[in-house]
């Protein structure tokens, strides 16, 4: 019990807070942009019919394995980072913002060119509807 009252929350740190909120406010703002943007697509397509909005949201689930790629890859940068940081080992820091970089543009590239020039192919691990492809296949290129 001694312990326990020894340990004190100091919730009256502003420094922290306007750090934490410089840094959690943008990343908010994009990510209400994003849905906004996605419900947007959802509405507008709805409209078209059934094939069209399963299409789209074909189309958003290769987004969305690049969007967990990348999550996946900043958070393991993120460990390495603090890790590093904590000793103090800014060189650590750039080799693992380095490598970071690199395979987050890669993958990006890869994703991008297989949308671009290979649509198709990519919609059709998901389905075998040959009109939904075609259809997902213009709203992914």
């Amino acid at each position: 019990m001694q312990i326990i009252r020894n340990i004190r929350l100091d919730i009256g740190d502003r420094d922290f807070y306007r750090a934490m909120l410089s840094i959690a406010i943008p990343i908010t703002i994009q990510q209400l942009i994003s849905s906004l943007l996605n419900m947007l697509d959802v509405l507008m397509v709805g409209q078209l019919g059934d094939a069209s909005i399963a299409a789209l949201g074909l189309s958003n689930q290769v987004f969305f394995l690049l969007s967990l790629l990348l999550f996946g890859l900043t958070s393991g940068a993120a460990v390495f980072t603090t890790q590093y940081w904590g000793q103090r080992d800014v060189v650590s820091i750039r080799r693992v913002l380095g490598i970071c970089l690199t395979i987050g543009l890669i993958s990006a590239g890869i994703f991008t060119l297989a949308a671009f020039f290979f649509p198709e192919w990519v919609l059709g691990f998901y389905t075998s509807d040959q009109e939904v492809i075609a259809i997902g296949a213009r709203y992914l290129r």
